[in-house]
């Protein structure tokens, strides 16, 4: 008897191993699959502009960009939908409701309809976009919504 349950607990061990081994493959698949997927990350800053008086107005992505006077900003780049085609974009600008166009396409827009968060919270969170890989030459833009009453909004690309 002492043996027969001896070798139940064996098999048991070995097989909860077993599980646990699968299981780990499975997570490490799923990583190496996602990161496939994309190219590389995308940390070009330059080249980023807004429309000003019907005029192109260059904008540095490390300092603070002054939004409209209705809390709206326009960014575009002519050049990174082309040269960056399935490379990961990452800002983090949740918190002014970011979303990301190539052309026409959406390609990311946050939401926080799911669960509600606050402004602390939101500007921790990182919002990432794959660039298409197929497209026209249209350029690249971002817009953002301003929620408070500040007058100028920090955006980065990671």
């Amino acid at each position: 008897m002492n043996k027969k349950k001896r070798l139940i607990q064996l098999t048991e061990g070995i097989l909860l191993c077993c599980v646990i081994v699968v299981m780990t493959l499975l997570c490490i698949g799923i990583i190496k699959k996602e990161v496939k997927n994309t190219k590389g990350k995308l940390t070009e800053t330059i080249g980023w502009y807004r429309i000003q008086d019907n005029k192109k107005v260059q904008v540095d992505l490390n300092q603070k960009i002054k939004a409209d006077p209705q809390g709206k900003l326009v960014l575009y780049n002519d050049t990174i939908a082309q040269k960056y085609k399935g490379y990961l974009m990452t800002t983090k600008a949740a918190k002014y409701s970011v979303r990301i166009y190539a052309g026409d396409q959406l390609i990311y827009r946050y939401s926080d309809s799911n669960f509600h968060r606050n402004d602390q919270m939101k500007s921790k969170l990182s919002c990432d976009a794959r660039i298409p890989e197929q497209g026209k030459k249209e350029p690249l833009s971002r817009s953002y919504i301003r929620t408070e009453a500040t007058e100028s909004m920090t955006l980065m690309i990671f």
